[in-house]
């Protein structure tokens, strides 16, 4: 099953719920870290940006070429076995290019999460019932309708491999 919650309708946290977001998972490729925050199942916040900011988060926010988003939602907590949700994505540009993301929960029964998209697979990373996962989308325009078009696949902790 795959909810999509990439809507920015679905809910603001509160400045004490953005206060409560600690690291989850962080993916560093070349000179550029990804990282995944999270409060409780229902809140999740990104934040991209050059590695050698990684001294502290917060200093990123304060650098060039640095994005951030933060989502919130009322789906129940704990997604079942072989469930996948995908929390936010977007994109996002530096000197370098264009990126994309995605985040996302998944059920306690699924071991890794596959992104696929127009020319490129990315395997995100999974941690704890979180996934996440960015990559250079090899576009320069962001207007390209190409740049998010992706496709989930998700392999289960018996080696069960489904297409979402």
């Amino acid at each position: 099953m795959l909810t999509e919650i990439l809507d920015p309708e679905v809910g603001h946290p509160s400045e004490d719920e953005m206060k409560s977001l600690e690291p989850q998972l962080s993916e560093s490729r070349g000179p550029w870290t990804f990282t995944l925050m999270t409060s409780g199942k229902n809140i999740q916040g990104a934040c991209f940006m050059p590695s050698e900011t990684i001294d502290g988060i917060s200093a990123g926010f304060e650098q060039d070429n640095t994005f951030g988003g933060i989502a919130t939602t009322d789906v129940p907590l704990e997604l079942q076995g072989d469930e996948i949700e995908t929390f936010f994505g977007g994109t996002g540009s530096t000197d370098e290019g264009l990126f994309g993301y995605l985040t996302g929960r998944v059920g306690d029964n699924v071991k890794a999460v596959r992104i696929t998209t127009p020319g490129q697979s990315i395997d995100a990373s999974v941690i704890d019932g979180h996934w996440a996962a960015w990559w250079p989308t090899g576009s320069q325009n962001r207007d390209d309708p190409g740049i998010l078009q992706t496709k989930l696949q998700v392999t289960l902790k018996d080696g069960t491999v489904l297409d979402q």
